[in-house]
């Protein structure tokens, strides 16, 4: 009697965890849970960042530590950017903003997008120019005077505080 499809599925995932020529993440029949891979795969956080820039809209931010989630949404928030049709955009920053709610570039995104009277816009921005201040730390803030814009993590608080002026003077519209 022969092997069904499922059986030999099996043998040769058997055989390559034998021979380890694939790490168990891509064996799913395998019950092993994100964190468990993440800290028994020394290269899963290199196989996550591959993924990434392989297909950023197939990858999940589920079960990822904070740090991948952060990174996931950054690159999420930059496919935004670039978005021609702004409901791709929309998209793409809601689901930023929902793995990581401090992704500035897409709430200032969205914020745009919501509409509205411009005191609302105001409000907004500062909110998330708020976000940015805490995120960052008053120690960034001490350390980078004068240089702020060169470290690239400051950059997105920079432009929400300048887009929150520019509103606020009447310089930019919502």
């Amino acid at each position: 009697m022969g092997l069904g499809k499922k059986d030999l599925s099996r043998e040769a995932a058997s055989w390559l965890t034998r021979s380890q020529a694939l790490p168990s993440m891509f064996m799913p029949w395998k019950k092993t849970s994100l964190t468990q891979i993440a800290s028994t795969e020394p290269d899963a956080h290199d196989l996550f960042l591959d993924a990434i820039q392989r297909n950023v809209h197939t990858v999940s931010g589920a079960g990822r530590t904070q740090e991948e989630r952060r990174i996931l949404s950054q690159e999420l928030s930059f496919e935004a950017g670039e978005c021609v049709h702004s409901s791709d955009a929309i998209s793409l920053s809601l689901r930023a903003v929902r793995l990581n709610p401090a992704q500035l570039d897409a709430r200032v995104l969205l914020a745009f997008a919501a509409g509205g009277p411009s005191d609302e816009l105001i409000q907004e921005l500062e909110q998330i120019v708020r976000i940015g201040e805490q995120e960052l730390g008053p120690e960034c803030f001490r350390e980078n005077r004068g240089r702020f814009w060169l470290v690239t993590d400051t950059r997105p608080y920079t432009r929400a505080y300048r887009l929150g002026a520019g509103v606020a003077s009447g310089r930019a519209s919502g």
